[in-house]
């Protein structure tokens, strides 16, 4: 099932995942490209991470490598690296 989802998200214009908080972002006029987007797939875990910038101009650079590490985060709650 994991290995199907993370095949899903990874394809351009699906719209299958509504990221958290999109309302609030979209309120302050933040626009969730897509651009700036990573995944990861381990086991029964995946995680989708994408950057936009909320303030400034960050570039590319500094946009994909945040969606990189948010990748890289640790499953959460217990055995997952923190709290």
């Amino acid at each position: 099932m994991a290995a199907a989802l993370k095949r899903l998200v990874d394809t351009d214009g699906t719209g299958n995942v509504a990221p958290i908080g999109i309302r609030e972002l979209q309120a302050q006029g933040i626009t969730i490209t897509g651009e700036h987007y990573r995944s990861r797939w381990d086991r029964s875990l995946v995680v989708i991470a994408e950057a936009e910038p909320a303030t400034g101009t960050p570039s590319n650079e500094v946009l994909d490598g945040a969606a990189f590490v948010a990748s890289r985060f640790p499953r959460p709650g217990p055995g997952g690296g923190y709290p």
